[in-house]
């Protein structure tokens, strides 16, 4: 079993850590790096066995062996990946907890690329932090001193190294293709199921053997396939093959040639949940995909069942179940039934360190309360795209929000915050961790005491909250300040002197790119501020043919930061943003 992977140069993955249990769900949006992570648990597992450039070659996914490592804004990939994890592994003389770790160092093609693997104990690595404690049972451990068995054997020179090699062979990814699981297996076959599951029959065969284990894996198969009514496995001896029937109700039975893809797939996550002779680490892409939305809770919930608990293991390594998704019915249904299991997955732009900007991944837990940035509460985490509140090493993580009069404001704004962050962040002495401004489901014209409630909300879990008004109107943010005479500082007023229109008229080159096809008979004011209606002279500007959320966002990422400054408002906002910044030490 794995307590804990690290990941650095991997993708997208820098300086990340995250403890892992037993069933681990990780959610978030597309290209956060689920599978980036389970990849490379699969890649750590082969190279522990095979430490060499070849292994890379041979197993690399999506993309050759350079595309692995993690590329900055240049391109130029990073000198060395490393991938880590403490793993606890069973050997004659109990249970070790060990820390594996490869560093692969880049190479330029044709040499090979060069790889190095350690073995420590967990304890060594550690000796000397007074801020480790053990995180596996007490009952794991042998005596008082809280000490493994292993702790002074060495365990670099080969004291389970044997039993480790054969751990990290059960690390495996199951994407299972319905084309490869209606072939037929030999009976010759004790391996574990493939990653295509071609051999699913040899599983369900050696499963069937055991009369306890096909009982509890019918009655997981019968909840999640109330129709399918029988399993039926023979050993063909005249053929060497596995013979599987499956009887579905008021049906002929019929062989998995002609069962349909996602019957097979969940009959392949839960034969390889229950096979006997095959505990590990099982990677599971999008489980639910293929099954009814009613089913999925039942599902996670059947493969949680089959995880083991650290605290009660005897012997053997363990099953545990790593699973991704971007369900929202998965989700729900893993925070229901196991939220601490849940981690959230979303990308970051990483300032400071010397380094140009660049875009990371990072994890966070699934909490009700915590240091800001560090969590994301059950309630928030229900919108995937949505990045609130995981896991840091060492690294401070800026969250701001925004509250606008209307949401044609948030289309300019959103991405101009953003820019400003990247440039504001260039003053920082140490760096900080951003994944972008999160606009408030309030606007700020409704009630006061509304929009109240929506400021109190969003500074339990944001560092910042900026208040936008059109027309001037300080007053207004100043009297949501006085609510929270505590937090005044953490609120930043967002106040053009008329409208929010009147900065996107600030830089003609950017307005004339949004407006290609205009002949320029109109012309731009030097002072936007003082233009009567900026609404209108906008709406000339970009013609009548326009796509207001498209022409406002491109605006918001075109504009050139130079001409805002000659904006007083936008000047006042600006110095506002960076003294709350400074006061909460992030610039």
């Amino acid at each position: 079993m794995i307590t804990r992977i690290e990941i650095d140069g991997y993708k997208s993955f820098d300086d990340f850590a995250l403890d892992l249990s037993p069933f681990t769900v990780l959610v978030g949006a597309n290209a956060s790096g689920k599978s980036n992570l389970l990849e490379a648990v699969d890649l750590l597992g082969r190279l522990i066995r095979e430490p060499t450039g070849q292994t890379l070659v041979d197993h690399a996914r999506r993309g050759g062996p350079k595309e692995l490592f993690r590329r900055g804004p240049d391109g130029t990939p990073v000198g060395v990946m490393r991938i880590a994890a403490h793993v606890l592994v069973h050997g004659d003389l109990g249970y070790c907890h060990l820390r594996v770790e490869a560093r692969v160092t880049y190479v330029d093609p044709p040499d090979p690329l060069r790889v190095d693997t350690e073995v420590l104990n967990v304890h060594d690595h550690y000796a000397g932090d007074p801020d480790w404690a053990p995180p596996v049972p007490p009952r794991l451990y042998p005596d008082e001193t809280g000490q493994l068995h292993c702790i002074e054997m060495p365990v670099q020179d080969a004291a389970y190294r044997r039993e480790l090699a054969g751990a990290t062979s059960n690390w495996r990814i199951l994407e299972p293709s319905p084309k490869a699981m209606r072939v037929v297996s030999s009976t010759y076959d004790a391996a574990p199921l493939a990653e295509d599951g071609k051999n699913l029959g040899a599983v369900l065969g050696r499963i069937a053997r055991d009369p306890e284990r096909w009982y509890d894996f019918r009655a997981d198969t019968v909840a999640l396939l109330p129709d399918l009514v029988d399993i039926t496995v023979e050993a063909n001896a005249e053929w060497g093959q596995w013979d599987v029937w499956l009887q579905h109700r008021h049906e002929h039975r019929v062989t998995p040639g002609a069962a349909s893809a996602g019957t097979l797939r969940v009959l392949a996550l839960l034969a390889a949940a229950h096979d006997p002779a095959h505990e590990g680490v099982l990677l599971i892409e999008e489980p639910e995909n293929g099954l009814h939305p009613t089913r999925v809770p039942q599902l996670l919930s059947r493969l949680k069942g089959r995880t083991s608990d650290p605290a009660t293991l005897t012997a053997g390594d363990g099953r545990q179940i790593l699973i991704t998704t971007h369900s929202p019915v998965a989700l729900a249904a893993a925070l229901e039934d196991a939220p601490d299991s849940v981690v959230f997955l979303d990308t970051v732009t990483r300032f400071g360190d010397g380094h140009p900007p660049r875009r990371l991944s990072r994890a966070r837990r699934v909490a009700e309360s915590g240091e800001r940035g560090t969590f994301v509460t059950p309630s928030k985490c229900g919108s995937i795209s949505i990045p609130w509140g995981g896991t840091r090493v060492g690294r401070r993580y800026l969250s701001l929000a925004l509250l606008t009069e209307g949401a044609s404001d948030q289309w300019f704004l959103v991405p101009l915050v953003d820019r400003l962050i990247a440039e504001l962040a260039l003053e920082a002495p140490v760096g900080f961790d951003y994944s972008g401004v999160v606009a408030g489901e309030c606007f700020t014209v409704a009630q006061r005491d509304l929009v109240a409630r929506e400021v109190t909300d969003l500074l339990r879990y944001f560092d910042i909250v900026m208040v936008h008004h059109d027309h001037n109107e300080r007053g207004k943010v100043d009297a949501v300040r006085e609510r929270f005479p505590d937090d005044a500082h953490r609120i930043v007023a967002l106040v053009p002197v008329r409208e929010t229109e009147a900065w996107m008229l600030a830089d003609p080159e950017a307005v004339r790119e949004a407006a290609p096809t205009r002949d320029g008979a109109w012309e731009l004011p030097y002072d936007v501020e003082k233009v009567a209606d900026p609404k209108s002279l906008l709406k000339a500007a970009l013609g009548g043919r326009r796509d207001a959320e498209r022409d406002f966002g491109r605006l918001g990422q075109t504009v050139a930061l130079d001409a805002l400054n000659k904006v007083p408002a936008y000047r006042r906002w600006t110095a506002e943003l960076r003294e709350a910044m400074e006061r909460l030490r992030f610039l």
